[in-house]
């Protein structure tokens, strides 16, 4: 068979034009997993604060928090990672410090962002935590 230039140029802009229909797909399924995904709001003050996804820090409330996040899964369902909680009695402590495992589920909607809304936080030795975000605001569930 003989190659000719009429031969290359078509094959040639099929080829580029199948790697650019290629890449935009997947560089728009990638970002519509992603902005799929739940968030994880901050529990300060009951403002839904900064809404995230894998966040290294999560505030409970004043002198409550799970920091050194460091996820092993996040999906639409559930999220899973482990932390450092510290849970101080006012400024002047005394403070509870320890490693524990959080978990994240129950998935509900805020404004159109989907976020978690049980956590559960479990650390060896420990009582397990339950709380529950209700109206911006992380609150203990007894």
């Amino acid at each position: 068979m003989k190659i000719t230039l009429a031969r290359v140029l078509p094959a040639a802009g099929i080829m580029a034009l199948a790697a650019t229909l290629s890449a935009g797909t997947a560089a728009a399924a990638q970002t519509a997993s992603t902005g799929r995904l739940p968030v994880v709001y901050q529990g300060g003050g009951g403002s839904w604060e900064s809404p995230a996804v894998r966040p290294q820090v999560i505030l409970l409330g004043a002198d409550y928090d799970v920091g050194k996040l460091s996820w092993s899964r996040w999906t639409a369902r559930s999220a899973h990672g482990e932390g450092k909680l510290v849970d101080c009695a006012g400024a002047g402590g005394p403070c509870t410090r320890y490693r524990a495992g959080m978990t994240l589920f129950d998935v509900k909607t805020h404004h159109r962002t989907r976020y978690f809304a049980t956590m559960k936080i479990a650390g060896k030795g420990h009582k397990t935590r339950w709380l529950v975000m209700s109206h911006g605001s992380w609150l203990q569930r007894h």
